[in-house]
Formats: C-alpha cells, structure tokens, sequence
C-alpha cells in the first residue's frame, strides 16, 4: 500500500525528522500542556508505546494532502519499507497511521520511525 505524508525536507534532501508537525516522528503526550496536540500518549522517552496508541500520520490518497505553505513536500512510501516493527493501522481512511507492531520505548518507536527515512521518496 502507498502511504503518503506531507513534511519538511532536511538539508541533506531527505524528510526532516523531529516531533513537530511536518517532521518525520511523533508528536508524544506533553504533561506540562494537556490541551497539546499529541500522536501517542507516551511522554517520555522511556514510556511504552502499545499497538493501538496511535503513531504517524498518513494517507493513502495523495490528493486529499495540501500542503499548508511551500516548506512542506509531499512525501510517499510503501508499507512494505516499514519493516517488523511497524504496521499501518487505518484511522478515518483514508487517514491511517505507522504504529508499532509491538509494545516499545517511545525512544525505539521514533527510532524505527527515522529508519525509514530513506525510503520516503518525494512525489
């Protein structure tokens, strides 16, 4: 399946990785501001992180993205490239989501999430 998300490009042509909007990696749980987005309710690096907590952001319909200003790139990949410890999970489909196949760190998640990163190619 092709999965598409739009996100920043970092200076080496690849998707920016981070936990802010438009980066590759998810946003976790701030206790300090309970009103704040978040993609998974982990905060801390050491939290675990479930299957069906949630995870990053994307669609399988292109045409439903708009970037919000030129700073965002559309991005694709195929679910094949996620490898193991990742799994797509539908959330509004098109809308889905990159969760974790099995319970880890926070930290491990983001770091199978920036794995990806040279798999996602611009569209």
């Amino acid at each position: 399946m092709r999965l598409y998300r739009l996100m920043k490009v970092a200076d080496d042509g690849l998707p920016a990785v981070g936990t802010k909007f438009g980066m590759l990696g998810v946003r976790p749980r701030d206790p300090a501001n309970p009103k704040k987005r978040f993609d998974v309710p982990a905060a801390a690096p050491t939290d675990t992180v479930r299957p069906g907590d949630g995870g990053l952001s994307v669609n399988t319909d292109a045409t439903a993205l708009k970037p919000p200003d030129d700073e965002f790139v559309l991005w694709e990949i195929d679910s094949t490239a996620l490898g193991a410890n990742l799994r797509t999970e539908p959330d509004r489909p098109p809308h889905h989501v990159v969760a974790v196949a099995t319970d880890m760190s926070l930290a491990e998640m983001q770091q199978q999430i920036a794995a990806t990163r040279g798999d996602w190619k611009r569209v």
